[in-house]
């Protein structure tokens, strides 16, 4: 399976609660990627003011082997904007493979 959606742009003001599951068999392949994007940075928007709770979850043969979860609120540019948190980063990804030829760990 591909997963493989446009990026999905927080925008001020947003209030989004999402949960990803994703159930595989043994010997089903996954790539997935999910993109973000912290406000509309080409109007001059910066997340101030905004609610964004993302949860995603893929299973193995009902074992998990990809937990990840996100919440941002309030400011969220503020925190974006912290070295350990996004460093000012705009945009983020995350890019997942999972294969029965690969190991669990």
């Amino acid at each position: 399976m591909n997963w493989l959606p446009q990026e999905m742009i927080l925008f001020n003001h947003c209030a989004l609660h999402r949960r990803l599951m994703i159930n595989m068999t043994q010997s089903a392949r996954l790539l997935m990627v999910e993109p973000l994007i912290f406000g509309r940075t080409a109007m001059g928007e910066r997340l101030t003011d905004c609610i964004f709770r993302d949860r995603i979850t893929v299973t193995r043969d009902r074992r998990p082997i990809y937990l990840d979860g996100m919440d941002l609120s309030g400011d969220a540019a503020a925190r974006l904007a912290r070295p350990a948190i996004a460093n000012g980063a705009g945009a983020m990804a995350s890019l997942l493979f999972v294969a029965p030829e690969l190991p669990p760990n």
